[in-house]
């Protein structure tokens, strides 16, 4: 028997007996490493997209609100002769439970008597505070005139945490809470945009056709609060989305007193030039 064929029948007879049982448990093991990486991979990026959809849902939710507000028809009231529709109000934080219950933002349409009182030069907040029969639309059971009261929830279970702001003496990762207040002069038509942090009001329990009670508590509390409210026309409101799926926090800020949707900026994670308020120092 010549060489070359004795060579080539061994080849065969190896062949023939196949791979070893370490062989096939090492091909198993690297294709599983593989396919747990492409699938760690994978869920990473859509837990990131569903992070960056709820930040940018939300900034959404605030430019929706300023339109409302530049534009009453589209709250389905319009202006009576009863009435001036003036803005709205945005309570964050109002309820201390868990979950997105805790997490919900509830709003309420700002009205006021439609006769527009003299100016004698009275700025932006004197003028809200004197306006007559100041009130949110909570609805009442004569008329059958329903609640203006709406909420919304930021997508994925993402959190609204304060940012460090040396100036309201906030820090990141506290829930965010206080109460936005986004309305028009009377006499100017122009959009203000006033924020007082920890100041809430129970919309969702306070502010229906029974119950007016935080409709009381908020023209009361312009008053009361007129200093700081008066301060948060000249400071931005930064509000921090954070999510468990997400290793970062993004900045949603608020320019101060905001007069249209432009004042809603989605900051980048590690901003040029200014320091990143959603991080931990």
């Amino acid at each position: 028997m010549r060489p070359d064929k004795t060579k080539k029948q061994n080849l065969s007879a190896k062949t023939a007996e196949g791979f070893t049982i370490i062989e096939v448990m090492l091909v198993l093991a690297i294709s599983g490493l593989l396919l747990v990486g492409l699938i760690g991979g994978t869920f990473a990026s859509i837990n990131r997209q569903h992070y960056n959809d709820s930040v940018r849902d939300f900034a959404e939710y605030l430019r929706t609100v300023y339109s409302e507000v530049i534009s009453p028809q589209s709250l389905s009231l319009g202006n009576s002769s009863k009435y001036a529709i003036l803005g709205k109000v945005l309570v964050f934080g109002s309820n201390e439970g868990g979950g997105d219950i805790g997490n919900t933002i509830y709003s309420a349409t700002i009205v006021g008597d439609a006769t527009i009182p003299p100016t004698n030069g009275k700025d932006f907040l004197v003028e809200l505070q004197e306006a007559e029969n100041l009130q949110l639309i909570c609805g009442n059971t004569v008329e059958e005139q329903p609640s203006t009261v709406t909420s919304y929830t930021p997508l994925w279970q993402s959190e609204l945490v304060q940012a460090n702001d040396s100036k309201l003496g906030t820090t990141f990762g506290n829930k965010f809470k206080g109460t936005l207040i986004i309305s028009r002069s009377l006499t100017s038509a122009t959009v203000h945009t006033i924020f007082l942090p920890d100041i809430t009001y129970n919309l969702q329990e306070q502010c229906t056709p029974e119950n007016s009670t935080a409709s009381v508590a908020f023209k009361d509390g312009l008053t009361q609060y007129a200093t700081e409210y008066a301060a948060s026309l000249e400071h931005d409101t930064s509000i921090c989305v954070k999510s468990d799926e997400s290793a970062i926090a993004r900045e949603v800020r608020i320019a101060a007193d905001g007069r249209n949707t432009s004042a809603i900026h989605i900051i980048d994670e590690d901003p040029e030039g200014e320091e990143n308020r959603c991080r931990k120092n």
